[in-house]
Order: structure tokens, then C-alpha cells, then sequence
């Protein structure tokens, strides 16, 4: 008789509002220090960036030290790597080009992302694109 599946504890997620934050220094949540946040090791933190788009961060505290007196804090220890995407046009080609933009009228007439390079987006004056963000 086989054993049944393991489970992973239910992980709770609390979330707190602190407010906005203006790129120009000002907001309500200007101020807020991480430490004032009650983090502990192992608790994770969604950033939202919102100027038109909704992009999620989400940040791992991995451990707490000293202040190290070189650095200037805060301080970015790791980066994921970006996982590019390639132009659609020139893949069905044979060539590998870094997509920077997406058509919405052909992914739409595709019924899947159409994805295009600096080259093949001049090719598409009266299309809708815009823009991806690595």
C-alpha cells in the first residue's frame, strides 16, 4: 500500500498596507524603515511598483547582521537573472533576436504573444504595441 502524499503546511500570509511612496521622496510610507516592519529571517515582503503597470516584487529576508561600514544601505546582495524572450518574426526565421516589444492586434489574431524585436516593431506602424519590461 503506497503512503499517501506529504503536505506542505499551509503558509500564512498577512498583509499590511504601509501606503504609498512618491519616486520624488514624499508619500506617507517615505519614512518607514525595513527594521520598523517587525520582519523576522525567513519572512518575505511583496513590493508593488505601480506607474501604470503592476509589478510584484517579492523579497526574502535571509538573514539580519551588522552594518557593515563600507556599504551604503539599502543594499542589493542577489538579482535574478532575465529571462529574455525571443521576436517571434525572426525566430520562425532561425535567428534568436532579444523581443522588446509585444503587437497586441497580432497576438490577438494569433491567440498568443507576438513578440517582436526593434527591427520587426518599425514593421508594425499601425499595430498596437508597446514595450516589455525585463
Amino acid at each position: 500500500m503506497a503512503s499517501p502524499a506529504r503536505r506542505r503546511p499551509a503558509t500564512r500570509i498577512r498583509e499590511v498596507e504601509i501606503g504609498a511612496v512618491d519616486p520624488m521622496g514624499g508619500g506617507e510610507a517615505a519614512g518607514i524603515a525595513i527594521a520598523e516592519l517587525g520582519l523576522g529571517v525567513g519572512d518575505h515582503l511583496i513590493y508593488v511598483y505601480d506607474f501604470g503597470d503592476w509589478v510584484e516584487h517579492t523579497l526574502a529576508l535571509q538573514a539580519v547582521a551588522a552594518p557593515q561600514a563600507d556599504l551604503q544601505y539599502p543594499c542589493e546582495v542577489a538579482r535574478n537573472k532575465p529571462q529574455y524572450v525571443y521576436c517571434t518574426i525572426c525566430h520562425q526565421a532561425g535567428r534568436q533576436q532579444v523581443a522588446g516589444w509585444i503587437c497586441r492586434d497580432c497576438s490577438q489574431r494569433q491567440g498568443a504573444a507576438f513578440l517582436l524585436c526593434a527591427d520587426c516593431a518599425r514593421q508594425h506602424p499601425m499595430h498596437y504595441i508597446h514595450a516589455l519590461l525585463y
